[in-house]
């Protein structure tokens, strides 16, 4: 799937950036259809700033996300005769999220009336009264 808005990453390390960012590592799989087996087609260092930061600090190993807004910036430095490419990643969403472990609900009690309880009020209307001869 490649690094790229709405892809599936996997979270494999997150540390707190020296700025405003956090550098988080994650990869991303797709499955070849000739073997059926998933390969790891992406797998950098990312710089998770804006509303990606602020979720980042909750992130841990093996996390799954759905990047949101994402970009690559390409660098190049004519002394050193070499590329730096950045992945930026401005938002993001959790995947598989579980919720916080709630106490289990309570069985439901049903209770059995006896045939006493089941009888209509007096001057309720019941269908069965229209068969009496009286």
């Amino acid at each position: 799937m490649g690094f790229k808005n709405k892809a599936y990453a996997t979270v494999w390390s997150v540390e707190k950036g020296k700025g405003n960012f956090y550098n988080v590592r994650i990869s991303t799989s797709k499955k070849n259809k000739q073997t059926d087996e998933y390969e790891q087609d992406f797998s950098k260092f990312c710089s998770f700033v804006g509303k990606a930061r602020e979720k980042a600090a909750q992130l841990k190993e093996r996390d799954r996300i759905q990047l949101g807004d994402c970009e690559v910036f390409s660098r190049y430095d004519k002394e050193k005769s070499t590329e730096y490419l950045t992945f930026m990643v401005y938002d993001f969403e959790f995947v598989d999220v579980r919720p916080a472990a709630s106490p289990a609900p309570e069985a439901k009690k049903t209770e059995k009336k006896t045939a006493f309880e089941e009888l209509p009020e007096e001057g309720e209307n019941n269908e069965k009264d229209e068969d009496l001869p009286f």
